[in-house]
């Protein structure tokens, strides 16, 4: 019927493995309802770097759904990106590039965490092949009460570092580890 065409949604791929599919359904049930749901507020992504690296480069790749639909907007953090904001979307501010360095550090601050997913990776500017072990790490700080975690590279050959993804609302963190030669995203 007509009056209920603007009330019905079709999710593809609805399967407990697929995950847009299930944040899709998700977002429907919470526009559906009205839940709120309260923001997470701070948390820090923190790159540290030892000497053998000139310049690495943290990136943060944030995708988040528009509203209930099925199109996705996706925002690139650090480095030739945009530096972010502390006082808008997408609430996290990038402290710049550091190139005076080693040792070498690069932050992001959040200030808000939004219903999004969000790739932190590091990226080799200096030409280094590759990411030994001991000379990089990651320290994720979420708000409090959630902790901190760390992450080091293992040793792999390649140009980009594939750290971690985060959920934002849950804030839990999936730990992705994987050095690649490319960014595994569209980068300008």
């Amino acid at each position: 019927m007509a009056s209920r065409r603007d009330r019905t949604f079709l999710v593809g791929n609805f399967k407990p493995t697929e995950q847009p599919a299930l944040n899709c359904f998700r977002d429907l049930v919470r526009t559906a309802y009205a839940v709120e749901v309260t923001p997470r507020v701070g948390g820090l992504i923190e790159l540290l770097w030892g000497p053998m690296f000139r310049d690495l480069d943290l990136h943060l790749f944030m995708r988040r759904r528009i509203s209930s639909s099925l199109k996705f907007q996706d925002t690139h953090i650090g480095f030739k990106a945009t530096d972010g904001s502390a006082n808008e979307e997408p609430w996290v501010q990038w402290s710049g590039d550091t190139q005076a360095s080693p040792p070498g550090m690069e932050q992001m601050t959040f200030f808000r965490w939004l219903d999004a997913e969000y790739d932190v990776l590091v990226h080799d500017y200096s030409g280094i092949p590759g990411f030994p072990i001991g000379e990089v790490s990651v320290r994720i700080v979420l708000p409090s009460g959630e902790g901190e975690r760390l992450f080091t590279a293992r040793g792999e050959i390649g140009r980009w570092w594939h750290v971690c993804r985060i959920q934002g609302l849950s804030g839990r963190i999936e730990e992705i580890n994987r050095v690649s030669p490319e960014c595994p995203y569209s980068v300008a």
